[in-house]
């Protein structure tokens, strides 16, 4: 005897139920910002007659300093200096140290020079070379960004520091006698002169 079963199939619906996160990107964009110097960072004067004790040493010998700066941001370029000291702890008065800063390969606009702001020491109108800057124990500033900003790689910030001791035009700026009137205590006086860029706040 056969037996048949009926067979039911029961398909019961299935519910998909979607679910979804989240993927956070964030992307942080710090201020980066480089200055190196390029070749020698040392500044050498040697006092070796009277000639140089009573007209000093001027800038366009070979005391200068080459250095570059790459910013992501606009920046301050400040500087300042210890104090200029011997080996029996005399001190000179720093403001017989002057330099000039002068363009090297710099990125140009209006003319043959690069706009910065006020205070920067470059005189008005196409000029390769700034005014003095006296060293006198003061942090000072030596570069803001102007019309155009300043930030960029190495090569739109590319200086020459041309360093002078005791010449007519710094000491009629400082109004300093010359250096055999001063009767500086011989030996060798060293300072450090620290280089500073700070970003501009936006």
């Amino acid at each position: 005897m056969r037996i048949s079963l009926p067979l039911f199939l029961l398909l019961a619906p299935i519910f998909c139920f979607s679910q979804t996160d989240e993927i956070n990107i964030t992307a942080s964009f710090r201020s980066v910002i480089d200055i190196r110097i390029v070749g020698s960072s040392d500044v050498y004067f040697e006092f070796n007659s009277i000639d140089d004790y009573t007209n000093g040493l001027d800038e366009f010998r070979d005391n200068y300093v080459q250095f570059e700066v790459a910013s992501t941001t606009n920046f301050h370029l400040h500087f300042n200096h210890s104090a200029f000291m011997n080996e029996r702890g005399n001190i000179l008065d720093p403001r017989y140290f002057y330099f000039r800063l002068r363009y090297l390969n710099v990125m140009r606009y209006e003319g043959s020079r690069f706009i910065y702001g006020e205070g920067d020491g470059f005189p008005d109108g196409d000029a390769s070379l700034s005014n003095i800057f006296i060293m006198d124990n003061t942090i000072k500033s030596l570069l803001e960004p102007g019309t155009y900003g300043n930030r960029g790689y190495y090569d739109k910030n590319y200086y020459e520091m041309q360093f002078g001791c005791g010449t007519y035009p710094v000491r009629v700026l400082s109004g300093l006698p010359n250096l055999l009137d001063a009767n500086i205590a011989p030996g060798t006086y060293t300072s450090v002169l620290t280089l500073t860029a700070l970003p501009v706040i936006q």
